[in-house]
């Protein structure tokens, strides 16, 4: 049964109540339908009526319930007409009318519903009196059914003839009266009828701003239904005049903490919220959750504004505090409406918005369906609500790169939008927009240039000529025409585009910096390089100043910030390097420092913030610094506010809004230049280290040994780029193959070290067709030499010569995160399976290998990172209590301390993070640990952790096992400060991926789970509850499953668990790509840690290396020589060995704005593109 759909009109169906003809209501209704209209519409026309469609396909004869209402009278219905039959006998037959019309709704047949409803009608227009209340309920019911069917208009009528009977019986204030006022609306706004609904409200109003006490109330109700649909029609400051005024009625005549003053704060912060004027949002919103939280049972009430709330903390970019609020908000939806409901549907679809804007499609996509399915379930056709989460839907299918699919949802979407909006409405002129760049995508560039034309001209006519909606319109049309090769129209779209955005935003704006890209791409595709230079220069320069400003906010995603300008950057300068080989070096060196904007991922700034925090410890400057960061967030407020000023149309423009939000984004810019000084001069390193800016290559090399190199890939497209630096030495290309075929050698390579590929449904197929080769009898993995050679000459061979044995630093990006660079070989092998390939040149024989999350994360870790002044060497945390698939598996029971005497050690794959992992529950934040302990055990960690422990002479209380390995436990050490007294930490146990668990958004390490629930243990370690602990490791060891892994192979680099770690006070970490051997995990822990002792200053990639030849050569090993048992492991964060100190330099100075650049290029025009750039208007 729809949600809203009530056959029978009223609370307890009391229409028919004796009560004179009440003069408001009818006035309003009378002034704004006229007697005469009303006269028409309460008249019986069975005759002239055109059946819909749905009644028009009824067949076959009829049965009692399809045509006429048979009443049981003794001369059929004409003697019910002349008065025979009782009141009492006609009121009966309409009563068992409507109930059979319920029934067969909620049984899905809603033709015959119709039917019935339409025969109930002509029964009652013929049995009772003009003006009936029986009428009046049959109008109601058809209307309902024809609203749910998408016959808006014709519903309407229906509604309205419902209205005027309605008011000869109830007074505004009565529920049956204001729920027909409601139904009525909402039929002329789906009916594309907006004005008359408008007109009604007024009306109701006006003939009520003299209203008895006892209406008062309905008055406040009324006047927030208008200021609903004010807002819905873009009128903001009259919904916003009826909102307050519906406030003040209720704050004058309700008690304080009464829910209805609750309702009207909530629609008050919804105005606010949209008018960009976030703050005073906000304080609305929690005023009203606070008076929400102090009523009992008002959970529903409760989770739609928690949705509200985190909608607006999603639009300020404090993603953590959305993702928080809106999944609460979610759980109270299904908690109190169950998980079919309309208001859970929403629920949904705004969080899948959410993940949306934080690029986690995998999980916003099925949010998004089951939000849509829902909608369509519950909502009429051509509901609003359904074309707005079809466009997001669209947008996501996009991203996806699944571009059919986007065209035809923004296409259902137009269709939807155009039946709520007027033909000529901004939000149609977005729609259209939306549509063209899908069709564009989809290779029907025509079409996508006539729909953009059709935008513009539409934008242009309702929005004037300086509009910021038409510099992204422009801009589509420039690139558009420039997949036609017509370079005159191309540029024209481009540059009016530049001079929209300059005109509106500024220079900063990504409509501003996208057209440039563009222009820098068809400069070179003329072969005019200066040209090109100048305009990628242009972007890049502007880019590089919008993301220095708000990457101060630690709530703004990197992705979110930037526009692409820094890949293609370095796209234009290598194909200009190739046509001015003279050029490469210079270009080479400048695209390095492009490449680290790219790569300064969540992880690389978790090193930054590890380096600040380490060498501050001035609380004046900790303060200053968190002054920084309320200012950066409040500078980005600011600058939405003055876009969304900027983009009203002419006629509703607010030139005071605009000079305040200008004057606002100025003064605090103003402010941070000054607390910048003021930090620099305190602390000349707090920039470099709290916020860290790309390295040139000189500085680089001043920190990198004389046994060092760094290599650095970044992907722009289908190509791979990478730079390599040594102290003396430098070069950059781009790479021989695309993109997508590194990948798939990257992947066919972990389906040969990884047993978690094998599992599941779809990971072996894919598996085995990049491998061509499944397991063997043994349980032996297809590891692919091939693969291997083909990746080391892809990304390393052409570096040979500079690189030579030196200590490989490797920052990596997409795939490459994932791949474990010591298993390549550096030769052509002739094996054809890993088990034989004893001897093979791995390229973990000829140097050291650790990985960056950023190349300013060097300058970080050396600079900043003090030796640990930890006292206790090592604690561990390993073999939580977990009982299988089956529950049945107690064998972690049994390793529940160290023995005195070793076991003797097995060599069992811990492969459990993907047995049983499947039927682990997150709603609503709460893990269901019922279904976490239903992991697989891994009693071996036990045997594991003790051997490393005694090999490090770590007394047995260092050795967290079964009941003690808990969550509360390692809490309860971080709050006493013992957490930081160890030099080395090692958590041995499952890892979680995000993704992999319903409901978790974060990676987490997996600890015994409590008997109950609660926040402070639900036996996940989360990244983000990582992040909070507070360490002082020279070492964390993650022996746990993938803890080196993102969430896929496009994710951020270290994206895991690795970059809270940093967070918390880790200097390096060895992680594991892989499930470990339990034999092999001791071998290389203890072995490299040893190594570590012996040789204090030695690197502790040189230490994991040496374990690892170690297992290559010792003759216990010779057997089993596969990788996945000896390279398992990678060393992230190497600070380059104990007591070794970089020299010192001054730190780089970013170039003063105002002066002119000097070209490099020779040939090139000495132009102050700068200033061109940042002119501002008079």
């Amino acid at each position: 049964m729809v949600a809203g759909f009530r056959p029978i009109a009223g609370r307890s169906g009391k229409w028919f109540r004796s009560a004179p003809r009440v003069a408001a209501a009818a006035l309003a209704v009378a002034v704004f339908a006229g007697e005469a209209a009303a006269q028409i519409l309460l008249e019986p026309r069975p005759d002239d009526r055109k059946p819909s469609a749905i009644e028009a396909s009824g067949q076959g004869p009829k049965s009692r319930h399809s045509g006429d209402i048979h009443t049981p009278t003794h001369s059929g219905a004409a003697s019910a007409r002349s008065g025979i039959v009782s009141q009492a006998t006609r009121a009966a037959s309409m009563k068992a009318a409507l109930a059979e019309i319920a029934t067969r709704w909620k049984s899905g047949d809603r033709r015959q519903a119709l039917v019935l409803a339409r025969a109930a009608l002509r029964f009652a227009q013929q049995s009772f009196p003009k003006g009936h209340g029986y009428i009046g309920r049959a109008h109601q019911t058809v209307g309902d059914i024809l609203m749910a069917t998408g016959e808006a208009k014709e519903a309407s009528a229906h509604y309205l003839a419902a209205l005027v009977i309605a008011s000869r019986f109830f007074s505004i204030d009565k529920p049956p009266y204001r729920a027909l006022v409601s139904r009525l609306t909402r039929a002329w706004l789906q009916a594309g009828l907006a004005d008359k609904a408008l007109a009604l409200y007024a009306h109701i109003l006006k003939g009520t701003e003299q209203a008895p006490e006892r209406e008062v109330m309905a008055h406040a109700v009324y006047r927030s239904q208008y200021g609903r649909l004010l807002r819905q029609r873009g009128r903001m400051r009259d919904a916003e005049h009826q909102h307050r005024r519906s406030l003040a009625i209720r704050r004058r005549i309700l008690p304080k903490q009464d829910i209805k003053i609750a309702f009207a704060l909530t629609d008050l912060g919804g105005i606010m919220r949209a008018t960009s004027r976030f703050a005073e949002a906000e304080k609305y919103f929690l005023e009203a959750a606070a008076v929400i939280q102090a009523t009992k049972g008002q959970e529903a009430n409760l989770a739609i504004l928690l949705d509200n709330l985190g909608t607006l903390y999603g639009e300020l970019g404090r993603l953590s505090d959305a993702e928080r609020v809106q999944r609460r908000a979610v759980a109270l939806f299904e908690q109190a409406l169950g998980p079919e409901h309309r208001s859970t549907a929403i629920g949904y679809a705004n969080l899948a918005a959410l993940y949306y804007r934080q690029r986690r499609f995998g999980e916003a996509r099925p949010l998004f369906e089951r939000a849509l399915a829902l909608y369509r379930k519950l909502l009429p056709p051509k509901d609003l609500r359904i074309g707005v989460l079809l466009d997001n839907y669209a947008g996501l299918l996009r991203a996806e790169g699944k571009r059919s699919e986007a065209a035809k949802s923004y296409a259902a979407a137009l269709e939807v939008l155009r039946a709520n909006y007027p033909a000529r409405h901004p939000e149609i002129a977005k729609a259209i927009s939306n549509l063209a760049l899908a069709e564009q995508e989809d290779g029907n560039i025509a079409r996508a240039i006539a729909l953009t034309r059709e935008a513009i001209a539409m934008s242009e006519e309702i929005l004037g000529k300086k509009h910021l909606l038409l510099a992204a319109q422009y801009a589509s049309l420039g690139d558009m025409f420039l997949r036609q090769r017509k370079a005159r129209e191309a540029i024209a779209a481009l540059e009016h585009a530049i001079a929209v955005s300059q005109a509106t935003v500024g220079p900063l704006h990504e409509n501003a910096i996208r057209p440039l890209r563009q222009l820098a791409g068809l400069s070179l595709g003329q072969k005019k390089y200066a040209d090109a230079l100048r305009y990628s220069a242009q972007a890049v320069l502007a880019e590089r100043l919008r993301v220095e400003r708000s990457r101060l906010d630690p709530d703004v995603s990197v992705r979110r910030r930037t526009t692409g300008a820094f890949g293609g950057s370095i796209y234009i300068g290598w194909n200009v390097a190739q046509a001015l080989p003279k050029q490469s070096e210079v270009l080479g060196r400048t695209t390095f420092e492009n490449a680290q904007w790219i790569t300064l991922s969540q992880a690389g700034q978790s090193v930054g913030k590890l380096g600040a925090r380490f060498a501050t410890r001035n609380a004046e400057i900790s303060a200053l610094a968190r002054r920084r960061q309320d200012l950066a967030r409040a500078w980005r407020q600011a600058d939405a506010r003055l876009v969304q000023a900027i983009a009203r149309p002419p006629g509703k423009a607010d030139p005071k809004a605009v000079a305040a939000a200008r004057a606002e984004v100025t003064r605090i810019d103003a402010e941070l230049d000054a607390l910048d000084a003021k930090l620099a001069a305190e602390f000349p390193a707090f920039s470099a280290l709290s916020e860290p800016k790309p390295l040139p290559v000189t500085a680089v090399q001043a920190l990198l040994k004389p046994n060092e190199a760094l290599v650095q890939y970044v992907m722009h497209g289908p190509d791979v780029f990478a730079w390599a630096v040594t102290p003396r030495g430098f070069a950059w290309r781009r790479l021989d193959r695309p993109y997508k075929e590194i990948a798939d050698r990257v992947q066919a390579l972990r389906c040969g070290l990884d047993p978690a590929e094998w599992v599941g449904e779809t990971r072996p197929l894919r598996c085995l067709k990049l491998v061509g080769r499944t397991m063997d009898d043994k349980g032996t993995l297809p590891f692919d030499p091939m693969a291997s050679y083909e990746l080391y000459a892809t990304l390393l061979q052409p570096f040979e010569n500079l690189i030579g044995n030196r200590h490989i630093i490797v920052v990596a990006a997409g795939a490459l995160t994932t791949l474990p660079f010591q298993v390549l070989l550096t030769k052509k092998p002739s094996g054809k399976s890993g088990a034989g390939l004893k001897g093979a040149p791995w390229l973990i024989r000829r140097q050291a290998v650790s990985v960056l999350p950023s190349v300013a994360g060097l300058e970080a870790l050396r600079r900043a990172a003090r030796p640990s002044a930890a006292r206790q060497s090592y604690l561990a945390v390993a073999n939580p209590l977990l009982v299988g698939r089956d529950g049945k598996d107690r064998r972690a029971f049994s390793r529940e301390a160290c023995p005195r005497i070793p076991l003797k050690q097995r060599m069992l794959l811990a492969i459990g993070r993907l047995i049983g992992s499947d039927r682990i529950v997150v709603r609503g934040g709460k893990t269901d640990v019922a279904s976490l302990r239903l992991l697989e055990p891994l009693p071996d960690t036990a045997d594991e952790v003790c051997a490393v422990g005694r090999s490090l002479g770590a007394p047995s209380g260092a050795i967290m096992l079964g009941p003690n390995a808990t969550e509360r436990s390692l809490k309860q050490k971080d709050g006493a400060g013992e957490l930081a007294d160890y030099k080395i930490l090692h958590f041995a146990t499952h890892g979680l991926v995000s993704g992999e668990l319903k409901g978790l958004g974060e990676p987490a390490l997996v600890l015994s789970p409590p008997t109950n629930w609660s926040a402070e243990d639900d036996g996940l370690l989360t990244a983000s509850e990582v992040a909070s602990l507070k360490l002082d490791a020279n070492w964390v060891i993650l022996s746990a499953c993938n803890t080196a892994a993102g969430r896929s192979l496009e994710d951020e680099a270290l994206s895991g668990l690795a970059r809270s770690f940093f967070y918390a006070g880790a200097r390096s970490l060895l992680v594991s790509h892989w499930p470990v051997q339990s034999q092999a995990a001791v071998r290389l822990t203890t072995f490299a840690l040893a190594s570590l002792k012996r040789q204090p200053g030695l690197a502790r990639a040189e230490a994991l290396r040496r374990a690892m030849l170690d297992i290559l050569d010792h003759p216990k090993w010779q057997t089993d020589l596969h990788p996945h048992v000896w390279a398992p492991f990678i060393v992230v964060g190497e600070a380059g060995g104990q007591g070794w100190s970089p020299p010192r330099r001054r730190l780089p100075v970013l170039p003063d704005r105002a002066k002119p650049s000097k070209s490099k290029l020779t040939g090139a025009p000495k132009v102050d593109w700068r200033g061109r750039v940042f002119r501002t208007d008079p």
